[in-house]
């Protein structure tokens, strides 16, 4: 077992898979999370690198169960239910060989449903659908969010259901923008997770991230938000199989594998930020990769892309 999975499974029997919670003004719900969403990110990266034991498969589903509520989950124990998280424990459930039934997903969905799309928390409806990518008003905060339609779009797709039609998203630094993740990647790869329905968009987002990358292979970090690794890392994940054979893949393995830390995990940065409804946005929530979790399962997920054999610097 090489070290970046080991650490991972270590950090799931030692109960270190978990962010940490930060605030600018007071304190957050909890000091830290086992959160649904990285819970998702974990089980990916044990799946494309081997498999799941049952030990790990043990620890990822009590995660799952502590945030669910109804036939909806949340991002952990204390948050209320929303569609992001929600989508990330079923896909996870998938992941877990435990796939939900048609009908688990839609009641799962139905509290988050609109038209075009599904909010990402349930609260107060826009009066006319829009992409939200930055905070406005309180409204913002409830979506809809370009990250959350795909990631539901992802769930839909992988147990069989239609997707909603494609509807092009707000841009930033030429890339897919979205709300909560401060990365200039994430969206965009999972524009390319979908590629299969938006052939098009992914080529787009292929595109544009080729002419990002640096010359020392990497894909520059966000500041305050995700780390040059993570970045990298989605990007690798973006990129079609032709490009990923190509230059700019090498180049941006090179650069991966450089910033493995010797217990075989990568630094780890911003995961999200929230900002509080009725605090006119001056309450900012945010949660970091504190113990290199997300960072390590992107790091794996990205070097042992459907690849026969890996990386020979993967350790």
């Amino acid at each position: 077992m090489n070290r970046a999975r080991a650490f991972l499974c270590d950090a799931l029997a030692a109960a270190r898979c978990h962010d940490s919670c930060h605030a600018n003004i007071g304190m957050p719900p909890s000091a830290h999370s086992s959160s649904v969403f990285l819970a998702y990110f974990v089980a990916r990266a044990l799946a494309a690198s081997g498999c799941i034991d049952a030990a790990a498969r043990s620890v990822l589903l009590s995660y799952l169960q502590q945030a669910r509520k109804g036939a909806s989950y949340s991002y952990d124990t204390l948050a209320p239910i929303d569609a992001d998280d929600t989508a990330f424990a079923l896909r996870a459930l998938t992941l877990l060989g435990s796939t939900p039934s048609s009908d688990d997903v839609l009641s799962a969905l139905a509290p988050f449903e609109s038209q075009l799309s599904w909010q990402t928390f349930c609260g107060p409806t826009p009066s006319q659908f829009m992409w939200t990518t930055d905070y406005i008003n309180d409204l913002s905060v409830f979506g809809f969010h370009p990250e959350v339609h795909l990631n539901v779009s992802l769930l839909l797709h992988e147990t069989g259901h239609s997707p909603r039609p494609y509807l092009p998203f707000p841009s930033r630094n030429g890339l897919p923008a979205n709300y909560h993740y401060p990365s200039n990647n994430y969206c965009g790869w999972l524009i390319c997770e979908l590629q299969s329905a938006q052939h098009e968009a992914a080529a787009g987002v292929e595109s544009a991230l080729l002419a990002r990358q640096l010359p020392d292979g990497r894909w520059p970090a966000v500041t305050d938000g995700f780390t040059a690794s993570q970045e990298t890392a989605l990007a690798l994940l973006s990129l079609s199989d032709a490009a990923y054979a190509g230059a700019a893949s090498r180049n941006g393995i090179e650069f991966l594998l450089s910033q493995q830390h010797a217990d075989g995990s990568w630094p780890g940065g911003t995961l999200w930020t929230f900002r509080v409804p009725e605090t006119g946005g001056r309450v900012i929530w945010s949660a970091t990769d504190s113990m290199s979790i997300f960072a390590t399962s992107l790091g794996v997920m990205a070097l042992t892309r459907e690849r026969a054999t890996p990386s020979p610097g993967f350790q």
